[in-house]
């Protein structure tokens, strides 16, 4: 799934002109990199299409100051879906986890889809109902904090109902939780959350 609110997403920037966007694929290596490669095509086409120069950040093989130079000066940063542990594991190596704050209070937004989205929570308490942590090559069950609650995108999805309502019911035992739609989005701007309704002709 790629951005669909171009009004809302634009509307995060000070600036119309000029954007650039890094996107952080890595939470698809557990796909074939057939479908990697395309996923990755697709998604540097749609933000090409709304104006924004992309770029990619593999962080299985980046980190330190080389990881910093590649963020500095970006509007924004996407981080797809996938497998959530294996995206939060490499945030952790990468050292992407211990940055993304200081580049966010400088001006950069964060956005993300599925794996991207639950990432941003507080904790993964419950998504080993929905992605396997047997892919990661370490389990770690607290995400980025970027909210301080639990997130959990595909909400109502039919494909992962079953799934998603155990997910909810393990991740509640321990923070508030967040449900997402495929047709919304959960906006965080000044410390205030929204939820916004995605367009439907994109």
């Amino acid at each position: 799934m790629h951005p669909s609110n171009k009004e809302v997403l634009l509307g995060l920037f000070s600036k119309q002109e000029d954007l650039t966007v890094t996107i952080i694929p890595t939470a698809w290596d557990t796909y074939s990199p057939e479908r990697k490669t395309a996923e990755v095509r697709a998604q540097i086409a749609a933000f090409e299409q709304w104006g924004f120069k992309a770029s990619v950040i593999e962080l299985t093989s980046i980190s330190g100051t080389t990881l910093k130079e590649n963020l500095t000066g970006k509007d924004l940063v996407w981080v797809t879906g996938g497998n959530t542990f294996y995206l939060n594991y490499f945030m952790l190596k990468s050292g992407f986890s211990d940055v993304i704050r200081k580049f966010l209070d400088d001006g950069m937004v964060y956005g993300g889809e599925s794996a991207g989205a639950v990432v941003a929570g507080s904790t993964f308490k419950g998504i080993d109902c929905v992605d396997d942590p047997n892919e990661a090559p370490g389990i770690v069950w607290e995400g980025l904090g970027l909210v301080s609650k639990g997130v959990l995108p595909h909400w109502g999805w039919e494909k992962y109902e079953t799934e998603m309502k155990a997910a909810k019911e393990s991740m509640s035992k321990t923070t508030e939780v967040i449900t997402i739609d495929n047709d919304r989005a959960l906006v965080i701007e000044d410390g205030k959350e929204r939820v916004v309704e995605n367009p439907t002709d994109v």
